[in-house]
């Protein structure tokens, strides 16, 4: 029984087409875990710093408050600087 000699021709094009197709499709899957992921990540940082935020304002209010009263007595002491 003769054996099946293989070609050592150029690779079909369509295979070699079909090959680019399967490698972008998982570059494509990759890519979209990778934004997935990223998101995930930044909405978790959002969420850290909004606490942050939160807890800086609740922190610093006492301060900010005084300061406004400090600041309206001394208005209330000084002058208003005439235009030049």
């Amino acid at each position: 029984m003769p054996q099946p000699q293989l070609s050592s021709g150029p690779v079909p094009v369509q295979d070699h087409r079909d090959r680019i197709i399967a490698s972008l499709e998982e570059e494509n899957r990759d890519l979209k875990e990778q934004v997935n992921m990223a998101r995930r990540d930044m909405e978790s940082e959002r969420s850290e710093a909004s606490a942050a935020i939160s807890e800086l304002r609740k922190i610093l209010s006492p301060l900010h408050h005084a300061l406004k009263l400090v600041f309206g007595e001394i208005d209330k002491i000084q002058p208003a600087e005439p235009d030049s």
